[in-house]
């Protein structure tokens, strides 16, 4: 299974940080970056007020 966590901040990146400490597999990138495909799980680590623009800026798949 591979994760993004899409935002930096506090959250993502302490989240990104116990992940890898468990040997998964996941990438943190800055809510702009593009989300690989191969990614299986996305998770948002952003704001409340930019909850509702990051997730309509998602590319559309199988299950969004």
């Amino acid at each position: 299974m591979h994760i993004t966590i899409l935002g930096t901040g506090r959250a993502g990146s302490s989240l990104h940080q116990a992940l890898l400490a468990h040997s998964v597999a996941v990438d943190l990138v800055h809510h702009d970056d593009i989300v690989s495909p191969s990614t299986d799980v996305i998770i948002l680590a952003v704001p409340d007020d930019a909850i509702a623009s990051v997730a309509a800026a998602l590319p559309r798949g199988e299950y969004l």
